[in-house]
């Protein structure tokens, strides 16, 4: 999803894999927010970075979530949100919020077997 706003409930990825870019299971890039709520990714992989999920440039809330099994050779083996954002005004301000979820079996070839942020 580029440059609107996402809203997954109930949605599950399994063995689902991306080659470049980042997110295995979904990609959300230059939106205004990001809402998950009871999504699973389960053994998914990147190449990159974000093995289950990935966002940049965008907000995120992610509630009752479960990333098992999640793999990227990079950072963020279950999701990874960079914060090279742009300015400092819009790191700061970013909401990032997870609730009630769960980081099972992830991996990471870098940093952040479960989560990576920036």
């Amino acid at each position: 999803v580029d440059y609107a706003s996402a809203h997954l409930e109930h949605v599950s990825f399994l063995k689902c894999e991306a080659k470049k870019n980042g997110g295995g299971g979904a990609c959300v890039s230059n939106a205004q927010v990001a809402n998950l709520i009871g999504v699973s990714f389960t053994s998914c992989s990147s190449y990159t970075n974000g093995g289950g999920f990935y966002t940049r440039y965008a907000s995120f809330n992610l509630s009752s979530c479960s990333f098992i099994d999640c793999v990227a050779d990079e950072e963020g083996g279950g999701m990874y949100s960079p914060g090279n954002s742009g300015t400092t005004y819009q790191l700061r301000h970013r909401l990032r919020a997870v609730k009630n979820s769960k980081f099972i079996g992830c991996l990471a070839g870098s940093r952040g077997g479960g989560i990576s942020i920036d």
